[in-house]
């Protein structure tokens, strides 16, 4: 098992990299652009970058909003983002937007890895349209959150219907890294 694993569907001309962690500590920013460059040279259609980040950070007035925010480029479709505006009401707010934030991040999303990054350096090449979907959570099993997240992309996208009028099984089904995710399950001997 690596830092980040590699899942395609050719029939939904779709690709999904999972990125635990860069493979290197200290390579953040390296590792974003090799990822810029890889994702320019195969020549995605779009990225949609899923994360999540600590729900601590939120002020208390941002607690009653949705969990699940959202930052797209100017260079998507007028359909895709008006159908994504319709199902996520709440756009992540900027640094800007909060006058005691100092950042050179456009967005403060502590706990989300190198999404902020790679968003930022995705929206430098505007030919490549670009999303954020960002789930506040809680420190824990988010298995669940995963799983809110990927059914609110599939609602955006359809993917699954795409799939049904293909005449093709479909269930969402945990990365192979999530396996023992926080241990084992006790012996039932010892109960």
């Amino acid at each position: 098992m690596t830092t980040a694993q590699i899942y395609s569907n050719p029939k939904l001309e779709l690709a999904v990299l999972q990125i635990r962690a860069p493979p290197f500590s200290g390579c953040k920013r390296k590792h974003v652009n090799e990822l810029v460059s890889f994702l320019k040279s195969v020549k995605f259609k779009s990225v949609i970058l899923l994360s999540s980040s600590y729900a601590t950070v939120l002020k208390d007035e941002e607690l009653n909003a949705p969990s699940l925010q959202y930052a797209l480029s100017s260079s998507f479709n007028v359909s895709d983002r008006k159908r994504l505006e319709e199902l996520i009401r709440f756009r992540l707010k900027t640094n800007s937007d909060q006058l005691d934030c100092k950042l050179s991040s456009i967005y403060y999303l502590p706990g989300c890895g190198i999404a902020n990054y790679l968003f930022e350096e995705l929206l430098k090449h505007n030919d490549m349209p670009v999303c954020l979907l960002n789930l506040f959570t809680s420190e824990g099993d988010n298995s669940e959150d995963a799983l809110f997240v990927a059914q609110h992309l599939d609602n955006w996208l359809g993917l699954t219907a795409q799939l049904k009028n293909k005449n093709t099984d479909f269930h969402w089904s945990p990365p192979p890294s999530w396996s023992c995710l926080f241990g084992t399950d006790p012996v039932n001997e010892l109960y």
